[in-house]
């Protein structure tokens, strides 16, 4: 198991390359679902143009953070928590949404991707110093 454990080194370069990465991809979904939230719900299957917008915008505010903050270990507990609920407006929206089998698919992966991102916040925060 790779998981990280108390007595691994840790590689904090890869850990803050990691959050910049996390920081990028938070800017390109952030913008996206800000300003073009009918492409992004066309995408998902979903129709809540004001809920992307807001997505966009919650994204957008962690970049800064992410890319260049100081104790970047909160700012990807922030995006962790941030994550989660938006998996739950995904799997809220899948009610009314065209195809339900989109914000499904949606919450899946980021739940997925927000297991990384947590691997990356524990290595961030075991390195803290």
């Amino acid at each position: 198991m790779d998981a990280i454990c108390d007595d691994e080194p840790v590689d904090v370069d890869a850990a803050n390359r990691s959050a910049v990465l996390v920081g990028c991809g938070s800017a390109a979904i952030g913008a996206a679902a800000l300003l073009a939230p009918k492409w992004i719900n066309e995408l998902l299957g979903m129709s809540n143009d004001l809920a992307m917008r807001a997505l966009g915008v919650a994204d957008l505010v962690l970049v800064p953070g992410l890319i260049g903050g100081r104790q970047r270990w909160r700012w990807i507990a922030a995006r962790a928590a941030l994550n989660v609920a938006i998996v739950g407006v995904f799997l809220r929206s899948r009610s009314g949404a065209s195809t339900p089998s989109r914000p499904l698919a949606a919450a899946v992966g980021l739940a997925i991707v927000t297991v990384g991102d947590l691997r990356v916040g524990r290595a961030l925060y075991a390195a803290r110093g």
